[in-house]
């Protein structure tokens, strides 16, 4: 919560510093102390879109946090926010990559479809084993495709035995296989 102080006055000498925002953000979220904290949380995200209205990141952050709080009609207006974003950004070379942000979002809010959809495009620009990890659980957990979940599974294992995780994945495997 000390944080919270030295960020507000970062942000007091650079308004418009996204970064120090988020962060910001993150620690109202995050507060223990804080009564008001999805409020003043809710506040950066919606002061950072007036200036930069693409934010991916800033989007993500309040889906999630409207999302939490049962404002449906909010959260369906800024979500497609976010998938327009992302649609938008896609294809630019300095994008992101934000695909781990916005799958997450996808998936906290039970867009299955979408999520995949992210993810999937992901492992097409950026084939890391974690980003077959987040594709392998939604088709596994999720779409309910255990044995193209499992392939990546595998996929990401090869990529790297060490991925966070891998022994959880490789005893879902052998579990999955016996």
């Amino acid at each position: 919560d000390e944080a919270i102080y030295y960020l507000e006055r970062s942000v007091d000498i650079s308004k418009y510093n996204t970064i120090s925002l988020l962060n910001l953000a993150d620690a109202f979220r995050n507060s223990t102390v804080i009564e008001d904290k999805i409020s003043k949380e809710r506040s950066v995200l919606e002061y950072v879109l007036s200036f930069d209205p693409v934010n991916v990141k800033a989007l993500s952050l309040l889906v999630r946090s409207l999302s939490k709080n049962k404002r449906g009609k909010d959260v369906n207006a800024v979500y497609q926010r976010l998938k327009d974003s992302l649609e938008y950004f896609k294809g630019r070379s300095n994008f992101g990559p934000y695909h781990l942000t916005v799958g997450f979002t996808a998936v906290s809010v039970g867009d299955y479809k979408y999520a995949q959809y992210v993810y999937q495009d992901g492992v097409n620009r950026f084939p890391t084993a974690k980003n077959y990890v987040e594709l392998a659980t939604v088709e596994f957990n999720f779409l309910q495709n255990l044995d193209k979940g499992i392939a990546l599974y595998k996929k990401a294992l090869e990529l790297n035995p060490n991925v966070v995780k891998n022994q959880a994945i490789k005893a879902l495997i052998k579990q999955y296989e016996s």
